[in-house]
């Protein structure tokens, strides 16, 4: 099965881009053989996602990533002068700036066989809505984001049953014990409000977009 995370580039690409030679994991073969695009002289720890997509016409990969220069796909055979996707967008989610790019010359018809998912549920060729698409079907699959620190941690709690005039002592033990639950309580609850608000949000401007296509 498929993954949305992307392995970090190994095949060198002879064709020079707008960031200067690098390494490829190749996504799909089409017309053209397409990948995820790291610069040779990039330092920024690798981290990108990606599923193939349909803008109404053709099949796109889709690549999300927290570093701008891994955001882009490579072509072996493009229109110009550059072999890198050029349709980019900036999405914050969550308190963070992720960079994406949809389109590549060499996209064909049909459901294509990919190293990556593919998403059939919507044809659009809006980047924000896509990429934030990706995020949840990567999450929901137990990937984690950059930088994610929260994650939500199921809790068994078996109670100490202190009581002001007897024992158990409040030990040591039991004051770590509870201290230790009341910290994954905090996360969890930490965790539940940030993605009831992203849900929020998106349900906002989904609203929002019905609102102005009906109306």
């Amino acid at each position: 099965m498929a993954s949305y995370l992307i392995p970090e580039p190994t095949i060198s690409l002879g064709i020079k881009t707008s960031f200067g030679y690098g390494k490829g994991t190749k996504l799909i073969q089409q017309n053209a053989a397409q990948y995820a695009f790291k610069p040779n002289d990039s330092t920024e720890e690798w981290w990108a996602i990606g599923m193939m997509a349909n803008n109404g016409s053709y099949w796109h990969p889709l690549i999300v990533s927290n570093v701008r220069e891994y955001a882009f796909s490579y072509s072996d055979k493009y229109y110009g002068t550059d072999p890198l996707s050029s349709k980019f967008a900036e999405v914050e989610y969550m308190g963070i700036t992720y960079y994406a790019t949809f389109g590549a010359y060499g996209s064909t018809g049909g459901d294509p066989s990919s190293a990556i998912p593919v998403y059939s549920e919507v044809r659009t060729d809006d980047i924000p809505t896509l990429v934030k698409t990706l995020i949840r079907l990567y999450v929901s699959d137990g990937g984690t984001l950059p930088g994610q620190e929260a994650v939500f941690e199921s809790v068994e709690y078996e109670p100490i049953g202190w009581k002001n005039d007897g024992p158990p002592d409040i030990s040591a033990e039991n004051l770590k014990k509870m201290d230790e639950t009341i910290g994954k309580l905090c996360t969890n609850l930490n965790v539940a409000h940030e993605e009831l608000e992203a849900d929020i949000q998106e349900l906002a401007e989904t609203i929002g977009a019905i609102t102005t296509t009906q109306f």
